[in-house]
């Protein structure tokens, strides 16, 4: 026998409305962490390190910190993380997306779901400059991950260089 629950809204205990359904169907939460952060406004170039993105656009639930460059989960989920990086030297400069579900130790993630505990490794995701030029190209990656309530997410340059401008950023939220 199937069950109906007929309502507009679900609310906790307290009182707050976590979910609301409207006329038409469509499911719209009132809270759900997300941050966009962009790059700094001029041309500076970086090596061998998080990549900074001190620039807060949005920043719902201020999860995300410009004091280490990082979001900070407040729940255990799936999140979606996307970010840009402009490349300079011909397919030299990797940007990888990295995690520390304990909150401390990042590593790098591959598309097989293996970790490299070392966090300049040059193995895992990355965006990549250029293999034909030495151009400024952008290059952009999105990428859905699980991470644990108080793990970390940060983009961190481990190989080449990498410059930034005001068209570059880095965002995520959670998907649930």
């Amino acid at each position: 026998m199937a069950s109906i629950l007929n309502v507009d809204q679900i609310r906790n205990a307290a009182g707050t409305t976590a979910l609301t359904i409207d006329s038409g169907g469509r499911i719209i939460t009132s809270v759900r962490p997300y941050f966009l952060a962009q790059a700094v406004h001029s041309d500076t170039s970086y090596s061998s390190q998080v990549v900074p993105f001190p620039n807060v656009i949005e920043n719902d639930g201020g999860h995300y910190s410009t004091s280490d460059n990082a979001f900070t989960a407040p729940v255990t989920g799936l999140y979606l993380f996307s970010y840009s990086v402009s490349g300079v030297t011909s397919g030299a400069d990797r940007a990888y997306i990295q995690r520390a579900n304990d909150g401390t130790n990042y590593y790098n993630i591959d598309s097989r779901g293996a970790t490299y505990a070392n966090e300049t490794s040059t193995n895992g995701l990355h965006s990549r400059g250029s293999e034909t030029s030495s151009s400024y190209d952008m290059t952009v990656l999105t990428v859905p991950l699980k991470v644990t309530a108080n793990g970390k997410v940060r983009i961190r340059v481990n190989a080449g260089t990498v410059r930034l401008f005001h068209a570059n950023f880095f965002s995520g939220y959670l998907i649930g």
